[in-house]
């Protein structure tokens, strides 16, 4: 999924989208940062965008350090960001690509068939009669 923040200078946190599950770029000032160096007097320095609570509790989007006044006028107040949701499976609809169905299902077996591999493998069990037991091999 793909998003965008309104950003403001000096502020950090930001409103969690619902669902979002990862987060995989942030892309504000991609464009530029490739035409320039760091050494650069005009390089912008980029924040990185995290997902964070605040003390509520509440998931939020935390950009580090905060965007300011210059940043927001070279780069616009529009910052696009990308991230992940949980796919969706019914019966109906699926989110996942066609060509991941496969291998979706291999990996749903795989954990079937081990879940079943591992019951009652901790339940105790007797190989042998026991130590004081007399040999079954016929010596007396």
């Amino acid at each position: 999924m793909v998003d965008a923040l309104n950003l403001q200078a000096g502020t950090a946190l930001y409103p969690c989208p619902d669902g979002l599950t990862k987060l995989m770029g942030c892309d504000w000032g991609r464009d530029f940062k490739q035409t320039r160096q760091p050494w650069d007097d005009l390089w912008p320095g980029l924040p990185e965008i995290r997902l964070t609570r605040s003390s509520a509790g509440a998931r939020m989007l935390f950009l580090t350090p905060a965007p300011t006044a210059l940043q927001i006028n070279m780069l616009g107040s529009a910052c696009p960001y990308r991230y992940g949701i949980p796919h969706q499976v019914d019966a109906d609809i699926s989110t996942l690509l066609e060509a991941d169905v496969p291998l979706v299902l291999v990996r749903s077996r795989a954990e079937a068939l081990r879940e079943l591999a591992m019951q009652h493998t901790t339940k105790p069990y007797q190989v042998r009669d026991g130590i004081s037991s007399t040999p079954r091999n016929g010596t007396p």
